[in-house]
């Protein structure tokens, strides 16, 4: 008889560049579990965009002990993932705009079963539930020849120019981290505007709330913006779910893994 899960607890510092690898810990312990790589997308997606505005948002000075948010996750005798992201911290208020941090919020009820957020003098917590569904294997974490899904998902985010004109090619991550490096990468590629750009967006492996943000902003500077993301992809997914599908010339399934 199998021994029960052991739950997964980390905690995790105040620092954008500490996304990657708290994203790799879930990850892995998903795949420990042997949860589905279509299930484990979602959840290590949306445990990024809770930690990422724990740590953002909860702030306004350093946490005194280090610590930004802290990650318990459990999977129950139903089959479902209960995960919390907790804070001791003291919310910004909201702005007008509330840009990503609005995002974030519908990505993470977009992606899971069931979002609750309490909030309180000592801090927020963000409860996300997910049933998911476990296979005897969902491939190697670490597999660098990957180009979507769990795999890879921590490796540098690449910007590289494609034989065909006028495309660029974007792989890795796409966080809080590494937004800038993507924002001025196709601002630089499509010359200010002045050219149209087609980016493609299938091996991108986190598309957080602070990519969306980038790009609902980039659509107006660059008025020839088109994106390429197949269904199945990452970006893909979360276009369908911000309202940016309409920006997509979709890949046919299999196509960018030929």
């Amino acid at each position: 008889m199998a021994e029960p899960l052991a739950p997964l607890t980390l905690e995790v510092a105040p620092d954008p560049r500490r996304l990657g690898r708290m994203r790799r810990a879930v990850g892995a312990w998903l795949e420990h579990a042997g949860v589905g790589e279509d299930d484990a997308m979602a959840l290590v997606h949306a445990v990024g965009e809770a930690v990422t505005n724990a740590i953002e948002h909860a702030y306004p000075e350093p946490p005194a002990d280090g610590v930004g948010a802290r990650v318990r996750a459990a999977l129950d005798d139903e089959g479902r993932m209960h995960v919390t992201v907790t804070d001791t911290g003291r919310w910004h208020p909201a702005p007008d705009d509330p840009g990503g941090r609005g995002r974030g919020l519908m990505m993470m009820r977009g992606l899971v079963e069931h979002v609750d957020i309490t909030a309180g003098p000592t801090g927020t917590t963000v409860t996300l539930v997910a049933p998911v569904h476990r296979e005897v294997s969902v491939g190697s974490y670490d597999d660098e020849a990957a180009v979507s899904g769990l795999r890879g998902v921590d490796r540098e985010l690449t910007t590289t120019a494609e034989p065909e004109p006028g495309v660029l090619a974007v792989a890795g991550p796409i966080d809080t981290g590494t937004v800038e490096r993507f924002r001025h990468g196709l601002l630089a590629a499509a010359r200010g505007g002045a050219r149209g750009l087609t980016v493609d967006l299938d091996a991108v492996t986190v598309f957080s709330s602070s990519a969306v943000q980038a790009i609902h902003e980039l659509r107006g500077a660059l008025p020839g913006l088109r994106l390429r993301a197949g269904r199945g992809s990452v970006a893909g997914r979360v276009l369908d779910l911000t309202g940016l599908s309409d920006l997509i010339d979709e890949v046919p399934d299999g196509a960018a893994m030929a």
